[in-house]
């Protein structure tokens, strides 16, 4: 039986293993929420069991609305409160079912800067290794859907207050990647959603051209060419905001260094790319 953790409207498969809670973009589960300490509590599955222990955190942990002391054994439906945020836990062996609380579809809180905090102890058995797969839960797998539902409602500046904060990580991250760093790549359908997500900011939010250049900077930072529609997407953007042309620039120089390689197919849809550069001076 596979342990899952409810939060947020979506259900996450717990592995087996330690799995780290906090505010922390290094934890497995990374709540954006001031509540939370930097790693604030970890999950412990094993043979269809599970535990919760407090890591040290400020605000202590909930199971059930009590505080918890050290490690504390879970039955199917326990309710866990890190923070502000609750969550439940399913699939345990031999425990009660109980009905799953859903959270307000724009429930969430904004963390303070992460230097207006101490830094709590850390774990030191976290996977860091890139040449592992990297079994984090970032929050932006959490709150798209929430994101693309306050699209839907024309509530752009509640999807921008939601994706802000994840996607710029995700962009960091990925230029990270890019130099070279001992940094867990990160998976091709999380870019896609990531790219999607700002492609329909660039059309809403009213700084649309943040979100067209968030575009161009992910490619450039993995290297790689745009595709199709999302080229045609912006195309369709930059006639109605402003789009960085330094930024577009630079991708099409790191585009021209690999030129030579490139199939005729892809040598059409960089010269696209380069037609992009000629609309956002206009």
């Amino acid at each position: 039986m596979t342990v899952r953790l409810h939060y947020m409207g979506h259900t996450l498969e717990v592995p087996e293993g330690e799995f780290i809670v906090g505010r922390s973009s290094s934890c497995q589960l990374s709540l954006d929420d001031a509540l939370v300490s930097r790693q604030h509590a970890v999950l412990t599955v094993s043979g269809g069991e599970a535990s919760v222990e407090d890591l040290g955190s400020r605000n202590g942990v909930l199971v059930n609305k009590r505080k918890i002391g050290g490690a504390t054994q879970l039955s199917d439906g326990d309710h866990i409160t890190i923070g502000s945020q609750e969550m439940t836990i399913h699939g345990i062996r031999g425990g009660p079912r109980q009905k799953v609380q859903r959270r307000s579809m724009f429930d969430t809180m904004t963390a303070l800067p992460p230097d207006a905090f101490v830094d709590e102890p850390t774990r030191t058995n976290v996977q860091e290794s890139a040449n592992l797969p990297d079994k984090r839960v970032h929050e932006l797998s959490l709150i798209a859907s929430v994101a693309e539902k306050a699209l839907q409602l024309g509530r752009p500046d509640d999807a921008v207050r939601l994706l802000d904060r994840p996607m710029k990580e995700m962009l960091l991250r990925a230029k990270r990647v890019g130099n070279g760093e001992d940094v867990p790549p990160i998976d091709d359908n999380a870019i896609r959603r990531a790219v999607t997500l700002a492609l329909r900011l660039a059309e809403n939010a009213t700084d649309g051209g943040e979100w067209v250049d968030f575009v161009i900077e992910l490619h450039d930072a993995r290297r790689e060419l745009l595709e199709a529609a999302t080229i045609d997407a912006l195309y369709s953007a930059i006639r109605h905001v402003k789009a960085d042309v330094t930024k577009l620039r630079a991708y099409v120089e790191t585009l021209n260094a690999s030129a030579e390689t490139m199939t005729p197919n892809e040598k059409f849809l960089l010269s696209r790319i380069e037609g992009l550069v000629a609309l956002a001076l206009v």
